[in-house]
């Protein structure tokens, strides 16, 4: 009976696990960060809109405190903005682990 393993036995019976990453494609990239710019825009207007006419009174040093004084704020376009500045956040970090920089 022949003990030795000839290399190809070996390495049809072993698998091999890759932990290298696919290198991102340019047109891959730019389609990630148009989507991504392009939701960050929907968010930035939901924003606005749930914002609206909120009047605010800056105070503190170099006016970096926000006092509202009327707002039309509501639970559910509070919610809505949130959601869509989270969906961004959400979209960065999905290509940050793309390109394995997270």
């Amino acid at each position: 009976m022949n003990m030795m393993l000839k290399s190809a036995d070996l390495a049809g019976s072993t698998p091999i696990v890759e932990d290298r990453r696919r290198p991102i494609s340019p047109l891959d990239l730019e389609n990630d960060l148009s989507e991504i710019a392009q939701m960050a825009r929907i968010a930035s207007l939901t924003v606005f809109e749930v914002v609206g006419e909120t009047e605010f009174n800056r105070s503190g040093e170099d006016g970096q405190v926000f006092e509202v004084i009327q707002h039309d704020l509501t639970p559910d376009g509070v919610t809505r903005a949130l959601f869509a500045v989270d969906h961004v956040v959400d979209m960065i970090r999905a290509l940050q682990k793309k390109l394995d920089l997270a």
